[in-house]
């Protein structure tokens, strides 16, 4: 990728950006803790700019002298003058339409969900495919791992805030570019933030006493009072009484609990059958994934696992062996 000219890093810096080089790997090839509080003026900046190798520095560990290497890029700081991005990553994705189906679904969402939205956002397009949302906001935080999709290792959605620096690019797709980025409201910045996290997997799975598994399930083949239950009922039919859907999306239901004033509480994934909420407020555990079990449990037995397992039992729920004989 080709660095941005002089003149245009120059105007970035006169609209209050705060600037760093890249080397290889767009990695930072000089220090650039003080930039992330107050940027380098234009002819320092131009120094390390036009640096094409040659200076070397110290190892503290090795005490080996290594190269630094020639400047072949340009960064943002994020963090600085309170700018935030949100990084969306649409590499993971496999199939060029996998991609393009999310980047419609994600974007579509956030414009239902956050009024005047391509007036607030300024959005580029990066080299692999991927976003950058750009925007300042009062409240900002640091890099975090927003969601990762199920299935997958590495986030698709990430942020860029205090200690953080983006690329810059030149495929604008938004309304307004670098020099229009503009300070959004904590409410709106809420909304991206929800939304995106609604998007989020966590593919941990919620532990099982093992002495009360093995009162049920004396051989192989037996079935479990909770996982008969599990798929024997939806989700949704056990919590509709306590929240609403949102939105309906591909793979998911974006819900909301009734009286809460956020733009949604978590999700329910309907292929995996599975209920997973991001906020507090609610009887059930957050940022852990829910069977219908967990919600039965939780709602009828404060979440104790042996007496919601006994109870659904005695309802015809799990193998019936003559060797069972389920704790009371």
């Amino acid at each position: 990728m080709n660095k941005p000219t002089i003149s245009r890093c120059n105007k970035l810096l006169d609209d209050g950006f705060s600037l760093l080089t890249v080397g290889d790997g767009k990695k930072p090839n000089f220090t650039w803790k003080k930039s992330q509080t107050k940027p380098l003026s234009k002819n320092d900046f131009i120094k390390l700019y036009e640096y094409a190798g040659g200076e070397f520095y110290k190892d503290k560990d090795t005490n080996e002298l290594i190269e630094i290497k020639p400047t072949l890029g340009i960064g943002i700081i994020t963090g600085f003058n309170n700018l935030e991005v949100i990084d969306i990553d649409l590499k993971v994705l496999p199939t060029l339409k996998d991609q393009q189906d999310f980047w419609n679904e994600y974007t579509m969402y956030l414009r239902e969900s956050i009024d005047d939205f391509d007036n607030k956002f300024v959005i580029y397009k990066t080299v692999n495919n991927g976003y950058h949302i750009i925007y300042k906001c009062e409240k900002i935080d640091r890099n975090i791992k927003i969601a990762k999709l199920q299935g997958y290792k590495e986030a698709i959605i990430e942020s860029r805030g205090i200690g953080g620096y983006v690329w810059i690019y030149d495929n604008q797709v938004s309304k307004f570019g670098y020099d229009k980025v503009q300070e959004i409201s904590e409410k709106d910045r809420e909304l991206l933030w929800e939304i995106s996290r609604s998007f989020n997997y966590v593919e941990q799975q919620p532990e099982q006493p093992k002495e009360i598994i093995k009162e049920y399930r004396k051989n192989e083949n037996d079935i479990t009072p909770w996982e008969d239950f599990n798929n024997k009922n939806r989700i949704w039919d056990l919590i509709s009484n306590e929240f609403t859907i949102v939105k309906k999306l591909s793979n998911k239901l974006i819900i909301r609990r009734h009286g809460a004033t956020s733009a949604s509480s978590g999700s329910v994934f309907t292929k995996d059958n599975k209920m997973f909420l991001f906020s507090t407020g609610t009887q059930y555990p957050h940022e852990k994934p829910l069977s219908p079990f967990d919600i039965y449990s939780i709602k009828n037995y404060n979440g104790d696992f042996k007496k919601a397992a006994a109870d659904l039992y005695s309802k015809n729920y799990g193998s019936r062996n003559i060797k069972n004989n389920p704790i009371k």
